[in-house]
């Protein structure tokens, strides 16, 4: 449960995939006890769901994230052993989330790069085109 806690601390968030460890709810419960205590959201994610859909839950891994300004994130699974093929569906979702983010961020960073390009001339209601650092380097 150390180990738990102090991952937890550290990020910014906690995505729980499947049933924690296959261990008893008392554990679950403990865990959730634990991100309650340092006030971290968290997204719990069924086992069928990421079996099923590894891509589905990327989107919901995805948008968790940019909800909550993540910037680490701490992801909890259950073991391989336990739920077979977990790790490699785990594994797409997580690399699928990081695209989408990616992606997300790159779309935000362009709005706000454009929004810097135009501005409205408060005098008239003429807009004038300003020079954007963005624009000068192509």
């Amino acid at each position: 449960k150390n180990a738990y806690a102090a991952n937890i601390r550290h990020t910014d968030a906690t995505v729980l995939i499947g049933r924690i460890l296959n261990r008893t709810d008392s554990t679950e419960k403990d865990l959730l006890s634990i991100i309650n205590r340092y006030n971290r959201p968290y997204l719990i994610i069924p086992k069928e769901d990421i079996l099923i859909n590894p891509e589905n839950a990327a989107s919901q891994i995805a948008q968790f994230a940019v909800r909550h300004n993540v910037k680490s994130l701490n992801i909890i699974g259950e073991r391989e052993s336990h739920a077979p093929g977990i790790q490699a569906a785990t594994q797409k979702a997580i690399e699928k989330a990081l695209e989408l983010n990616t992606q997300s961020q790159k779309d935000i960073n362009k709005e706000r790069e454009c929004e810097g390009v135009r501005e409205r001339d408060e005098n008239s209601n003429s807009e004038k085109t300003l020079e954007h650092r963005y624009f000068k380097r192509l």
